[in-house]
């Protein structure tokens, strides 16, 4: 009885130890979060924009963070997606995790394959360059947002050398017209223009 105790607490250890490393592992940033977001709506006009592969690609590099293997297979269990090689290194790795869950979810029936997950798990993929494709289209969405906003919020003005040209333009004008002088007010009207008379 005091065996299955010692059993039962070094089980109860070793769930609570993987469940916070993958609470650890799973978190994404808020970036992160309206990334997503964004990219799961196809009708968003940022999204409708990417082609399908790298819209799938970034899809899948965000699963692998909140460490959902399977939706990071199904994102890239596709034949369109075969030529991109982002693609390719995302399935390796997230197949990998899934090997590795696989074998601890086995518990003490994998111990004839011990070493070979231990081979798997030190086996890690390099997907670097895939959180770098990612923090880059995030960084573009943020400086989009910030063009936005200043577009919204800078009032326009009119350069000053326009602005010059406008006022001298006008004042012709007013001068040509308060002079009574028919021919110089007409020139500054469109040779096809007619009084209406």
């Amino acid at each position: 009885m005091k065996h299955a105790n010692h059993r039962c607490l070094l089980l109860i250890f070793a769930l609570l130890c993987s469940t916070f490393a993958t609470a650890a592992y799973a978190a994404i940033t808020p970036p992160e979060a309206a990334a997503l977001k964004q990219l799961q709506d196809r009708h968003n006009p940022v999204t409708a924009k990417l082609d399908e592969s790298d819209r799938r690609v970034l899809l899948a590099t965000l699963a692998l963070k909140q460490d959902d293997v399977e939706g990071a297979i199904k994102l890239l269990d596709e034949e369109s997606i075969s030529h991109n090689r982002l693609a390719a290194l995302l399935s390796a790795e997230a197949n990998r995790r899934a090997a590795l869950q696989a074998a601890r979810a086995a518990g003490h029936y994998a111990h004839a394959v011990a070493d070979k997950i231990d081979r798997i798990a030190a086996a890690k993929i390099d997907i670097s360059e895939a959180n770098r494709h990612l923090q880059a289209f995030i960084q573009h969405q943020r400086q989009a947002a910030h063009q936005v906003k200043q577009a919204k919020t800078k009032p326009t003005t009119t350069p000053p050398a326009l602005s010059a040209s406008i006022r001298t333009a006008l004042e012709s004008w007013r001068r040509d017209w308060a002079s009574l002088d028919l021919p110089r007010y007409i020139a500054h009207y469109h040779p096809a223009f007619q009084s209406g008379r």
